[in-house]
C-alpha cells in the first residue's frame, strides 16, 4: 500500500502512515486515562500507566514526522529527466538522511555507480564535503569503500548520470547493492 523507502511517493506515504498512526495513538492514550479516571475517579491506576507506555510511541511517531515533514517529494517532470539519465542503474529517490550532529539532509535523488554514490540535494546552504564525509564514513563502516559526491545544482547531476557508464541493477554485484541498501538504511 505504500512504497518502501528509496522509491516515488515514500515521503508522502510515510508522512500519511505516520500521522494516521500518531492519530490512532493519541486517541488511545486519551481512551485509556479516561476510562481510568472514571473507572476509579483517581488518576492512579492501572489505565494511567497504559496511557503513559502509550505516550512513548505516541511520540516517536510525532519525532519522525515532525524530521520528515518540510521535505516533499520532486515534481514529476523533473523525476523524469533523472530517472531517464539515471537508465536501470541503481537509483534511489526520496531519501531524509540524519546525520549525527549536522541537519538533516534532503536526497530527492541516489545513484550508486561503479565507483562512488552520487547523490543530489536541493538544500539550501549546506556544505556538501561535510556530507560527503558522512557518508562516506558511513559506507565504510559497513565495508564499503565507495566515495561519495553530494550535487547542490541538479544540471550537473543529470549530465553526470548521463555521461557514466549504467550498471543495470539486475546485474549488480553485492557491493554496489548493499550500498543501496545502506544509503537507504540511512534515511528516515
Amino acid at each position: 500500500m505504500f512504497p518502501k523507502k528509496g522509491e516515488r511517493g515514500y515521503i508522502r506515504g510515510k508522512k500519511i502512515k505516520y500521522l494516521l498512526l500518531a492519530l490512532l495513538l493519541a486517541i488511545l492514550i486519551l481512551a485509556f486515562f479516561l476510562t481510568g479516571f472514571f473507572i476509579t475517579g483517581d488518576t492512579k491506576n492501572i489505565f494511567s500507566i497504559l496511557a503513559v507506555l502509550t505516550a512513548l510511541p505516541f511520540a516517536n511517531m510525532i519525532t519522525v514526522y515532525a524530521a520528515i515533514f518540510p521535505y516533499q517529494a520532486p515534481c514529476q517532470e523533473e523525476y523524469d529527466k533523472v530517472a531517464e539519465a539515471a537508465g536501470e542503474g541503481l537509483f534511489c529517490t526520496e531519501l531524509v538522511v540524519t546525520c549525527g550532529n549536522m541537519k538533516n539532509i534532503y536526497l530527492p535523488y541516489v545513484y550508486v555507480e561503479k565507483d562512488m554514490v552520487l547523490a543530489y540535494s536541493p538544500t539550501k546552504n549546506i556544505r556538501s564535503e561535510k556530507y560527503e564525509e558522512y557518508l562516506s564514513g558511513m559506507l565504510g563502516a559497513n565495508r564499503l569503500q565507495l566515495k561519495v559526491k553530494v550535487f547542490t545544482q541538479l544540471t550537473p547531476f543529470i549530465r553526470r548520470l548521463k555521461d557514466m557508464e549504467h550498471i543495470p541493477e539486475n546485474q549488480a554485484d553485492e557491493k554496489h547493492l548493499e550500498a543501496a541498501a545502506v544509503m537507504k538504511g540511512l534515511a528516515i
